[in-house]
């Protein structure tokens, strides 16, 4: 596998190297005394996904073969001290004086700490994978910044002046509330979207009752459910709203346009993009007992086949929910 290729080899020659590669990507090697085989590099682990070692390989071990993980007298793998990892102080002692450098823990910041031993390990594995990474001397400046950038993102939605509101609060003239909840039915392994609009009299225009698949987590329901509103609200005409719900981690996402990697991202993307084809729109946060119109809808999801829309009315079975709503506007 290591035959050279000069110029003046037969054509016959030259066609066989030309599949080198091919043979090289699936052959594996046998282990005799492991004298010929790096530890890194070469294929030899009898695993179905990656025959070789894909961790990263530093100082001495670089040049490393397989014959120094094996006991040549029993003729079997060495148990103690042979393959690199946690056990091996040399080969974590370049992470460790990485960590040390940076001087972090005079500063008694565990947060800080935190978020440096992530920036060492994404570095770790961007180098491995050939892309470009920050210095060593970068990381702490760069956790700084990441770590103001997490607090300003993850602050409350808005500082309460007085009391919250005790009651579902009507809007002003022109404009339309839509509210949107969702639920879990985690033993029917589905979820619910409930949706209803209301004008600056608490009079219902629509409202919705809708059964979806169950996603992985409650935020994404109501990501789901945030989505499914905005798309009744610009599929009935309504051009200047106010997006209210119950939940503050979502609701504080959209309200400063931030953009997550989290399991939800993409359900924030979609709704963004809805927002912006209204003429007005605002979000609005409130909690769960000025949002139980929407949220009995949701709940009753989980008898339903198809989803289901009421024009200027919500279900019977729910009408006292709704006339409690009116109740407090008075």
């Amino acid at each position: 596998m290591e035959a050279k290729n000069p110029s003046s080899a037969s054509y016959a020659w030259k066609s066989i190297i030309k599949g080198r590669a091919v043979i090289q990507r699936g052959a594996v090697w046998r282990i005799r005394d492991g004298r010929s085989v790096s530890i890194w590099g070469d294929h030899w682990l009898s695993v179905r996904h990656s025959p070789k070692i894909v961790s990263l390989c530093t100082g001495a071990l670089t040049d490393a073969k397989v014959s120094s993980l094996i006991d040549s007298d029993r003729r079997s793998w060495k148990e103690e001290n042979s393959q690199p990892g946690q056990s091996d102080p040399d080969y974590l002692k370049p992470l460790w004086k990485a960590i040390w450098s940076l001087q972090v823990l005079n500063n008694r910041n565990p947060d800080l700490f935190s978020m440096v031993t992530w920036a060492i390990w994404n570095r770790r594995n961007n180098l491995h994978l050939g892309k470009v990474a920050a210095s060593l001397d970068e990381l702490l400046s760069q956790s700084l910044d990441r770590i103001q950038d997490f607090k300003l993102n993850n602050s409350s939605l808005a500082t309460t002046v007085g009391h919250p509101p005790t009651r579902w609060q009507a809007p002003d003239q022109d404009n339309y509330k839509v509210n949107f909840n969702g639920a879990l039915f985690s033993e029917a392994n589905t979820a619910g979207i409930g949706v209803v609009i209301r004008n600056e009299e608490g009079q219902v225009m629509v409202s919705l009752s809708q059964k979806t698949t169950l996603p992985f987590t409650a935020i994404e329901v109501e990501a789901m459910a945030a989505r499914r509103a905005l798309e009744l609200a610009l599929e009935t005409g309504f051009q200047q709203i106010i997006l209210e719900g119950d939940s503050q981690i979502l609701l504080s996402a959209l309200e400063k346009n931030f953009h997550t990697l989290s399991n939800f991202g993409h359900l924030i993307t979609d709704i963004q993009y809805l927002a912006s084809c209204f003429s007005k729109m605002q979000y609005s946060h409130v909690r769960k007992h000025c949002n139980t119109v929407a949220h009995s809808l949701a709940r009753r999801a989980v008898s339903l086949s198809q989803m289901q829309v009421w024009m200027e009315d919500v279900p019977p079975d729910i009408t006292h929910v709704l006339q409690a709503d009116l109740n407090g506007l008075l």
